[in-house]
């Protein structure tokens, strides 16, 4: 059994896979819009290829750091709320600890599960691991899946750069090969492209 606990700890948990997908999505989203809305800024004001190319590198270097440095306050701050409600239910287990069972009993109850069958479930969960059980109870976390934010961060970096930088190249490309009234269309069709 203890081999079993320190197998699952080790593996990347369900929540920590959809937080770094999360973290992903938001990285493309954010970056393509970002970057078309200045590269076609600049090519509906300029005429230098070299000035379009320039500003669609820099608003996806941009949006790649504030991206990345948004994933990883975001999620710290989250771990730092979950440890700081960790803390405040071993106190008050600690304290008054009928209070929480009597929480996740009446939580069980308002699911539809007889008194008696509420009663046991919560003194079995209770007897096993009070900390664990509330916590997940109240606050819908577990204590041994924590979010890593480096990972989120790293996600958000590498989705914004491989969705921005072909599509940076892409709208210099167009504005470059065509004349300047079609290729502001070019690059708005380059832009949706990846949808």
């Amino acid at each position: 059994m203890d081999n079993l606990d320190s197998t699952k700890q080790k593996s990347i948990t369900l929540t920590q896979k959809i937080n770094v997908l999360r973290a992903a999505v938001m990285g493309a989203n954010d970056g393509i819009i970002s970057v078309a809305g200045i590269v076609l800024g600049v090519a509906g004001a300029a005429s230098s290829s070299f000035a379009i190319l320039i500003s669609g590198l820099a608003g996806m270097l941009a949006g790649t750091i504030s991206m990345a440095m948004g994933e990883y306050v975001s999620v710290h701050s989250q771990s730092d709320a979950e440890v700081a409600a960790v803390v405040r239910e071993k106190k008050i287990l600690d304290t008054d600890y009928q209070k929480e069972f009597l929480f996740i009993k009446n939580k069980l109850l308002k699911a539809g599960i007889s008194e008696e069958l509420s009663h046991k479930a919560t003194k079995e969960m209770m007897d096993r691991d009070p900390l664990k059980s509330i916590v997940r109870e109240k606050y819908g976390f577990e204590l041994n899946e924590k979010t890593n934010p480096y990972a989120a961060a790293i996600a958000s970096i590498a989705v914004t750069i491989n969705f921005n930088f072909p599509s940076s190249i892409s709208y210099f490309w167009n504005y470059v090969s065509s004349d300047n009234i079609s290729s502001i269309y070019r690059i708005f069709c380059s832009t949706i492209e990846p949808f």
